[in-house]
């Protein structure tokens, strides 16, 4: 909508949000403010997606302009949500687009690319507002063991942890190793929690050291399902928060 063909910007739909950010704030509302939710634009997955070597450039071309004419109401900015999510469902699982089933490698590929672009746009706020907050949304997995006396699924659990609740931080400078905050590209994270993982050894896909979710309801406090089949589990909530 904001960008519909590259360098092409639509000033009816900016305005639009402006007028939403300015009106929340008069009402006594903080907007915060994503700006990379999933959905891409045609033109910029024609161009190879966030696979593009230059998807971050791409992304930080339009996260300039739109910060500059549009946010003078908020302070803060989200600028991806869920990257691990998107990189399993669109490289992993192909349930959303470009629907690409088990591209491990270009799963790599684009994690790293969405990383960059997180780091380049956090710079591009920060050197227009000082004061911005940004951020991105995390989507925080409780990743048990299925069977914590194997040492194939301890093993296949701790893989799976670090891929989703660790690796994309590191990738951005915002490991718990790094010392120095101003290094750290994050000024707070957007915590999403859904549920816990338990996790069994794979056999050929997903690969052994990934592991593979066990969707058997015989783990140690089990909770119900909702209704989409997930464990309605809510003392993952505190795990998480906790690390």
């Amino acid at each position: 909508r904001i960008e519909p063909q590259e360098g092409e910007w639509n000033d009816v739909a900016v305005k639009h949000y402006a007028a939403v950010f300015a009106a929340l704030r008069e009402r006594g509302l903080e907007p915060i403010v994503t700006l990379s939710h999933f959905t891409l634009p045609a033109w910029f997955l024609g161009a190879g997606g966030w696979a593009a070597a230059d998807a971050p450039r791409r992304f930080a071309a339009f996260v300039d302009r739109f910060v500059q004419e549009s946010g003078a109401h908020v302070t803060y900015w989200l600028t991806i949500n869920e990257p691990t999510v998107y990189v399993q469902q669109a490289y992993l699982s192909g349930e959303w687009p470009p629907l690409r089933r088990r591209a491990l490698f270009r799963a790599i590929k684009v994690i790293n690319n969405l990383a960059r672009a997180h780091v380049t746009a956090y710079r591009c706020i920060k050197r227009q507002n000082v004061n911005s907050q940004v951020g991105f949304a995390h989507a925080a997995v409780d990743v048990q063991a299925c069977d914590p006396d194997r040492d194939t699924h301890r093993g296949a659990a701790k893989v799976r942890d670090f891929l989703l609740n660790d690796y994309f931080f590191r990738r951005i400078g915002s490991s718990r190793s790094c010392a120095n905050p101003a290094e750290h590209n994050l000024d707070f994270l957007a915590l999403n929690y859904y549920s816990r993982s338990c996790i069994r050894a794979g056999l050929v896909w997903p690969p052994p050291f990934f592991g593979k979710v066990c969707k058997l309801q015989h783990h140690e406090n089990s909770g119900n399902q909702s209704s989409i089949g997930w464990e309605i589990y809510p003392a993952g909530l505190a795990r998480v928060i906790r690390r």
